[in-house]
């Protein structure tokens, strides 16, 4: 059952993807292409996960990873890692959109951007939770959590929410987006390493939440805006 379903989803996201690109060949923006690339990119790279999770393939590297975090916890990183985790968590996103909004010169176009974005996040990860069914990591854990483990909300969150942002101000091209660039990555990157760091996911969660975040961020922002 599980894998007729995951079967149904990637025919679904690959046919739909296969639409999308017959309508940017039609279009000459730069910008639509490089989101059909990059969004490309990362759908192969979650569907390689989800490929080697589902068959056990990542415990070798998952197990590195976890030691690594384990073996660098400190007082300091770990008030770090609980700061980022918290960011990641829904109240502090929603403030995050409410905030691009406004920085955006209450650009309302962006702002529906990040909500559908979201909202199509979460909820494709909810499907593909309940059908992997990934138990969390049980030791050493500084947090609890109590859904299943793959993907990574919080890396998907980050990664849809930030790298959208980072297509925004790319796309605006304005003097100062170095600054807000930085800013996004160390957010992206920060945020996904505590749930490793904090013992309730493996880096595989992590890179699979950021690889489908990334995905969902390209597509939703290039249907929506030729929609528009």
């Amino acid at each position: 059952m599980t894998y007729i379903l995951l079967g149904f989803l990637d025919e679904k996201i690959f046919f739909s993807l296969y639409n999308v690109i017959i309508i940017v060949r039609e279009d000459n923006r730069g910008e639509n292409k490089v989101l059909v690339v990059v969004g490309c990119i990362a759908c192969l790279i979650f569907s390689v996960i989800v490929f080697l999770v589902m068959n056990h393939k990542t415990n070798q590297i998952d197990e590195a990873v976890m030691n690594f975090a384990l073996d660098h916890r400190t007082r300091v990183w770990t008030l770090a890692m609980k700061f980022f985790t918290e960011v990641g968590k829904a109240m502090p996103v929603a403030f995050i959109c409410l905030m691009n909004y406004f920085y955006f010169s209450k650009d309302l176009f962006f702002a529906n951007e990040l909500l559908i974005c979201l909202g199509v996040g979460m909820l494709v990860a909810y499907l593909f939770k309940i059908t992997i069914k990934r138990e969390r990591p049980d030791e050493h854990r500084l947090v609890q959590e109590k859904d299943y483990s793959f993907p990574s909300y919080h890396a998907l969150g980050s990664g849809l929410i930030y790298f959208s942002i980072i297509l925004e101000l790319l796309s605006r091209g304005a003097s100062y987006h170095w600054l807000g660039l930085l800013i996004c990555v160390i957010f992206l990157v920060m945020i996904g390493y505590s749930r490793v760091y904090l013992g309730i996911h493996y880096i595989s969660d992590v890179l699979g939440g950021w690889s489908l975040g990334i995905t969902l961020a390209c597509f939703v922002r290039l249907i929506y805006r030729l929609s528009i």
